[in-house]
């Protein structure tokens, strides 16, 4: 299972432990009552999470999981998450949509769709930034569930 289906399984399950009246969302016992799964997936797929909902008249927010996996610093509700973090959710989601209709292969050399992106941006290659042997294996699946073993370009 990829961190950004637990991530939606853990909003859902929120979501459904949240009793839902006239006012708003009652966040009183779900609240203390979710902590715990969301600790237990976090330690279960290795993985962080943070995430908050806010209506009109409150909010409620929580995180899980390591922030620095040097200093073993935990993730907090405060964490300050980079911006690309945050989107890479609905990157995931239009993907996945555009998988279904035809017009990307999951399986298919993630090159294939990044390179005219990267060179237009910065006139290089997904080869050239990560070598051949790492073009050679990377899928788009590969970098949607974070799992492409390419290190970060900076």
């Amino acid at each position: 299972m990829s961190h950004i289906t637990c991530a939606l399984y853990a909003c859902a399950l929120f979501l459904a432990m949240t009793p839902v009246c006239t006012l708003g969302f009652k966040v009183d016992e779900p609240a203390n009552n979710f902590q715990p799964i969301l600790d237990a997936m976090a330690i279960k797929y290795n993985t962080s999470y943070s995430f908050g909902i806010a209506w009109d008249d409150g909010a409620v927010a929580f995180s899980s999981g390591i922030d620095d996996i040097w200093t073993k610093k935990p993730m907090t509700r405060t964490t300050a998450i980079p911006a690309g973090s945050v989107t890479k959710p609905w990157t995931t989601v239009a993907i996945l949509q555009a998988s279904q209709s035809g017009k990307i292969d999951l399986d298919a050399k993630a090159a294939q769709y990044l390179d005219p992106v990267i060179n237009r941006l910065n006139g290089t290659t997904f080869t050239e930034l990560w070598g051949q042997s790492v073009a050679d294996v990377v899928s788009v699946r590969h970098l949607m569930t974070m799992q492409s073993g390419a290190y970060p370009v900076t």
